[in-house]
């Protein structure tokens, strides 16, 4: 997910009732019931004129939602792209 000129607080929340709605749900089927859950990766920036690439922007992204798998699943990693190096932070 990409997050273009949003506060980094705004996005923590935004991402967190996201996160909460996607885990809230559960399907029910004649043979079983699941939950779901949600791994996001997201990058936030400001000045989206300045960015690098979008390739970039997202490879971040990427590797934010890479992150979340990686420390257990069903969470929320967010990175913010320094725009000087096109690096997360």
């Amino acid at each position: 997910m990409i997050l273009a000129e949003v506060p980094e607080m705004a996005a923590e929340q935004r991402l967190a009732r996201l996160h909460a709605a996607i885990s809230n749900l559960q399907v029910h089927t004649r043979e079983c019931e699941f939950r779901v859950t949600s791994s996001i990766g997201a990058t936030i920036f400001e000045g989206a004129s300045e960015i690098g690439s979008l390739e970039s922007v997202l490879a971040i992204a990427d590797q934010a939602l890479y992150e979340a798998k990686a420390a257990g699943r069903n969470r929320v990693i967010l990175r913010r792209l320094n725009i000087a190096n096109d690096r997360p932070v």
